[in-house]
């Protein structure tokens, strides 16, 4: 968690002087890497939000003209969400200050080593999302610290 913690605000560190915080750049971002308008239940999957909260963001960067919403041809119930130009350059400003922070924080890591790392993760969150999706009541139980 102090991982996270401290990743969180060094990317923090650079999303501020563009007016963004996490919370704003990374819809941003996936919206980028995209390259193509992405549904915003998707994009709300994606981000591991709920659909109203990404509503919220999504207001806060079309005011900023940032991103823009379509409707979905193929479900009038659905929107669609893509980067706006202005939107497009904001994420090509603050690239180049990620990928440095990327390298600076990987030095001496090789590709394996990453993507080791990165199976390892994806084990421990498959893990963690089957063990949550039992029933409590079968979850074997904490036990409280014993007093020595």
């Amino acid at each position: 968690m102090l991982l996270a913690r401290l990743y969180r605000r060094e990317m923090d560190s650079i999303f501020k002087p563009h007016g963004l915080t996490d919370a704003t750049a990374f819809p941003l971002r996936y919206l980028a890497q995209a390259g193509q308008p992405v549904g915003q239940a998707r994009l709300a999957e994606l981000l591991a939000i709920e659909g109203p909260t990404l509503v919220r963001v999504l207001d806060q960067l079309m005011e900023a003209g940032l991103v823009e919403r379509l409707a979905d041809e193929s479900d009038r119930r659905a929107r669609l969400v893509r980067l706006t130009r202005q939107g497009q350059r904001l994420n090509d400003a603050i690239e180049p200050e990620l990928s440095a922070m990327r390298a600076r924080l990987f030095k001496g890591a090789t590709e394996e080593d990453v993507r080791r790392t990165l199976k390892v993760l994806d084990h421990l969150q498959t893990n963690l999302d089957a063990y949550l999706a039992e029933p409590a009541d079968i979850r074997p139980r904490r036990t409280a610290a014993v007093p020595k």
